[in-house]
């Protein structure tokens, strides 16, 4: 079992003991003990949270994304090792020799993915999505003609309201999908490390203050995943503004769920190592020739 999703959100010192993560309260009261080769991913999210460097090298050793929240409760430093597969420098040697015909070739397969993901959401919530599927077959090499935006106008007032406007500073619903944006974001930059890629390199996103371009590449056919989750929660949460701890279990509640992978189902966190797998086959010129998505 290592898809175990961690989050600690009161304070309390985490140290090592036997290889197993050892938690205790404010009064050093001992609370749980962890396995660490159970654990997927690590959220930090108080700031009185004290941590043994012990702890982090392990976490490191067994792959465990390690997730940091801010002032907001939002993620905003994921620490991941580098040196996670035997073949990381060819393989980080192949993604700097990639061709950009090969990169806006990859664009306008995650594109597409995105949209026909984004009509599925449609689909599921009895929404009018026929004027999203003329647009995938839009969507020419790199996108030259942003038609990711002009979907995602359609997108948001047919799945919200015509007066939901997707803005990363509001409360209610903006800061559900940022949340878990975050998180999925968090899942997918250990995906791409622990197959070798270096996060950074991305074939689209290119923030040079940016360390996981790659990864807000790759998440963009995730994010519909997120949209359905959010609008499907239970009524009694849909006026809140605030993250609640019930709000938040529910949104990570996403990482653990099965998912449909190239015609089988798959836990979330295996499915999108497999993902990144076949993006790196694309990329890399190897096989499979097609990239697989983990698909609603």
């Amino acid at each position: 079992m290592t898809n175990r999703i961690i989050e600690i959100s009161n304070p309390a010192h985490l140290s090592l003991r036997k290889k197993q993560l050892v938690l205790k309260d404010g009064d050093g009261n001992e609370l749980a003990i962890i396995p660490i080769e159970d654990m997927a991913m690590l959220i930090l999210n108080h700031p009185a949270i004290t941590f043994s460097q012990a702890l982090i090298s392990e976490c490191s050793a067994q792959k465990v994304g390690l997730v940091i929240t801010d002032s907001k409760h939002m993620p905003s430093l994921i620490l991941q090792p580098l040196d996670t597969h035997s073949l990381h420098t060819k393989i980080l040697r192949e993604q700097l020799q990639a061709s950009v015909p090969r990169k806006k070739q990859i664009w306008q397969i995650i594109v597409r993915a995105k949209i026909s993901e984004q009509i599925k959401v449609l689909k599921a919530q009895g929404r009018s999505y026929q004027s999203l599927e003329p647009m995938i077959e839009r969507v020419r090499s790199g996108d030259v003609e942003n038609v990711e935006a002009q979907a995602a106008r359609c997108y948001w007032k047919e799945l919200f309201g015509n007066d939901f406007r997707r803005n990363v500073d509001l409360a209610g619903t903006n800061a559900f999908l940022n949340y878990g944006y975050a998180v999925m974001r968090a899942a997918v930059a250990r995906a791409v490390v622990a197959c070798g890629l270096h996060p950074a390199l991305s074939v689209h996103h290119s923030s040079q203050y940016n360390a996981f371009c790659l990864a807000d590449d790759l998440i963009e056919p995730l994010r519909p995943r997120v949209d359905l989750h959010t609008a499907t929660m239970p009524d009694i949460w849909l006026g809140a503004n605030d993250l609640t701890p019930e709000i938040k279990r529910y949104i990570l509640d996403i990482l653990t769920r099965e998912v449909n992978f190239s015609g089988s189902s798959y836990p979330l966190l295996v499915a999108l190592e497999r993902y990144v797998v076949s993006y790196r086959a694309f990329l890399c010129d190897e096989t499979p020739v097609k990239i697989e998505f983990p698909l609603l």
